[in-house]
């Protein structure tokens, strides 16, 4: 079974802070998450790619995560960005989801496919 992992420096932003309301232009990106994107995305890059239905296991650096945020709330930047950088087709295709905070400078993910229990 192919697993591919990816570890980036980079803490995810919140999904509370990933768009922006701009005049005449609707939900644009906003500034945190054009840069972070930007960043992270280096660590994406030649991972290879997983067909049809994953899951994925992400684990959050608990010393920059604030005190009192969501742990859910960053999850739909990793997400997303595995479908940008093609490393899953598409989001709608994630079957489990497993999100803890951990030992890590930013987030740790492992993406593999997905296999329903017989």
């Amino acid at each position: 079974m192919k697993v591919i992992t990816v570890e980036s420096e980079h803490f995810p932003p919140s999904v509370n802070g990933l768009f922006a309301n701009v005049s005449g232009r609707g939900r644009v990106r906003s500034k945190r998450y054009r840069e972070w994107t930007s960043a992270a995305g280096w660590d994406m890059n030649g991972k290879g790619s997983i067909t049809g239905p994953f899951e994925v296991a992400i684990i959050l650096s608990r010393k920059k995560a604030r005190a009192n945020s969501d742990l859910d709330n960053y999850a739909k930047a990793v997400i997303d960005m595995l479908v940008t950088h093609k490393i899953v087709e598409d989001d709608h295709l994630l079957q489990r989801l497993t999100l803890e905070y951990g030992d890590c400078s930013g987030f740790f993910c492992e993406v593999r496919p997905h296999f329903p229990p017989l």
